[in-house]
């Protein structure tokens, strides 16, 4: 690694750099026969092993790499020292706090003079903050996507739901001025009431359409969630059949929060009806209210939250669960993994749609077979 420079100037730059600098030396090319015969001083402040540690173990560096990346790491060993030329490695190493950090790995193979590997030497580099970095740029632009998309489907919906309503609006007038002619008692009233009920079906549709776009007109007042999903539990309870049994966990003395009631109702009955289906053989539903502070580090992990006070109302069920491919999808208006006829696919949509309008945040977390839980976290009402 140093022919030609003197030994003190190696030396100096090694124990300077931040690259930790190795030679591994291989009997017959075999990587299970590998001897560590140099290894620097970094490696030390990386995995709080120190170069003896390695050079006593050949193996101790490989313990240490993910466990999910060990694979990958021989592979790529193998496809250097085979093709006689150098190459990267890229691996999780675990560190000296137990956590693991990016490392890239620049390797150059020592050949023999027929060409066969003896070894290799190499610089490792800690990339932890360039994969952050280019992780959290990558959120950000899939953030900046999804917004943009959202919008054009909000403008959309928005149209939508107004020329619907025009159209129900008609639909409901016949249907009244042709039940008054005909009076309470003529047997065809009875299906009239049926269309004004189809009306009033699709007028709730129109109206969580304008919740998803934004465009809906609120009434937004101080409102106590505990005390008003309270109110909720009988129409709750007349929602879910007796195989689900439904449970309230309500902060006692919640903070309050600025939003249109009616909004709540919407929230809390299509979370309610979406946990509600996917226990068809029945399971525990929980509703709840309390009050959460968001960290900065919850807010990192997850992007589009905001550090700050909130009432989450949480949705939680022991149903099918969702793979992370549907739940990517869940807040897509028309999405929908429900048989057709069985859901409309906004339900979630519409959701988010007001979550969003309150300036709050929408979680799923989910697991297949093991339920899934939603939490709507509405910022609480400045005092």
């Amino acid at each position: 690694m140093s022919q030609g420079i003197p030994p003190e100037v190696v030396s100096m730059v090694m124990e300077r750099a931040h690259e930790i600098f190795y030679q591994v030396t291989l009997t017959h090319g075999d990587l299970r026969r590998a001897t560590v015969t140099f290894v620097s001083p970094q490696c030390f402040r990386v995995t709080g092993c120190p170069p003896a540690e390695f050079e006593a173990n050949p193996h101790r560096w490989f313990e240490l790499v993910h466990p999910e990346d060990r694979e990958d790491l021989l592979v790529q060993t193998e496809a250097i020292l085979a093709s006689g030329h150098e190459g990267t490695r890229l691996y999780r190493l675990r560190d000296v706090e137990g956590h693991y950090r990016h490392i890239e790995d620049r390797v150059v193979p020592m050949l023999d003079g027929s060409g066969r590997p003896v070894g290799y030497q190499g610089i490792a580099r800690d990339i932890t903050r360039r994969v952050e970095a280019e992780d959290q740029r990558r959120r950000a632009l899939e953030a900046l996507k999804n917004a943009e998309r959202g919008e054009a489907l909000g403008r959309m919906a928005a149209a939508i739901g107004h020329d619907f309503n025009n159209i129900l609006t008609v639909i409901l007038g016949f249907s009244e001025t042709a039940a008054f002619t005909l009076g309470a008692e003529h047997p065809v009233t009875t299906e009239l009431r049926e269309i004004d009920s189809a009306v009033d079906r699709g007028a709730r549709l129109v109206r969580q359409l304008l919740a998803f776009s934004r465009r809906q007109a609120v009434d937004p007042q101080s409102v106590d969630l505990a005390a008003h999903v309270s109110g909720l539990d009988a129409m709750l309870r007349q929602a879910v059949p007796e195989s689900v049994a439904l449970q309230l966990a309500l902060e006692r003395s919640p903070w309050r929060v600025f939003i249109d009631p009616s909004q709540v109702d919407q929230i809390v009955l299509n979370l309610v009806a979406n946990a509600r289906d996917a226990m068809p053989e029945g399971g525990v539903l929980e509703v709840a209210v309390g009050n959460v502070s968001l960290t900065p580090a919850f807010c990192q992990r997850h992007t589009g939250a905001v550090e700050g006070d909130y009432v989450c109302i949480g949705v939680r069920d022991t149903g099918v669960g969702m793979t992370p491919e549907i739940i990517r999808h869940a807040f897509v208006p028309f999405f929908t993994t429900k048989p057709e006829g069985k859901g409309t696919g906004i339900g979630l949509a519409s959701v988010f749609g007001i979550v969003k309008q309150n300036r709050g945040y929408v979680l799923i977390e989910s697991e297949v077979g093991h339920g899934t839980t939603v939490s709507v976290y509405l910022p609480r009402q400045a005092p």
